[in-house]
């Protein structure tokens, strides 16, 4: 299996890319970043020989759909909402199976913390969304969005939490490495 990192640079982008090359099954684990630099402290942090590092920028659909044929996976570890939807929206063109670890549930874009994303001309941030889950379902490819802390891992352990225990509601609250209620939202979670 072929596996790409969008973003295989970054703090999360490089441990996810780390996991892969040693214990994810990986034969082939490309990082893409902009940077050279960065790619080859990411190389050299990983050492490991499975590692395949890509110059690109995501914002290139020509190069990042190309790029994105050649694998079977696909991880993105955007920093930010614009280049997140940008990925995926190339990666759906690309035929690309994906995980995307924003925290961003991409069907429902977040109207308040939109960090430059922008709908397509004649399309509210919903329709977009909804668009992306349509082509997605239409081409065949499984996207996995909303996959960071929380929501993302929170919600995976709480459903898996309340079916072990038989509860019929979780709630779990995170934020800034602190869990308290004037942080962050509260997940919930119900089966």
């Amino acid at each position: 299996m072929k596996a790409l990192v969008l973003g295989g640079t970054g703090r999360i982008g490089s441990a996810v890319a780390w996991d892969l090359a040693r214990y994810g099954g990986a034969d082939v684990v490309g990082i893409a970043g902009r940077r050279e630099r960065s790619l080859q402290k990411t190389l050299d942090w990983i050492g490991s020989d499975r590692v395949v590092p890509h110059l690109i920028d995501i914002s290139d659909p020509r190069e990042s759909r190309r790029l994105m044929q050649e694998y079977d996976i696909g991880i993105i570890a955007l920093p930010e909402r614009r280049s997140s939807y940008r990925a995926v929206e190339t990666a759906i063109g690309a035929g690309l199976d994906a995980v995307d670890i924003l925290e961003e549930y991409h069907r429902r874009p977040d109207p308040y913390e939109k960090e430059g994303l922008a709908a397509p001309t004649g399309m509210t941030l919903d329709d977009y969304g909804e668009s992306l889950h349509k082509k997605a379902i239409d081409s065949g490819v499984a996207l996995l969005d909303g996959m960071g802390f929380a929501p993302g891992l929170s919600n995976v352990t709480l459903g898996e939490g309340i079916r072990k225990v038989g509860a019929k509601r979780a709630v779990a609250r995170g934020g800034a490495g602190f869990p308290a209620e004037r942080q962050r939202p509260a997940t919930h979670c119900s089966i």
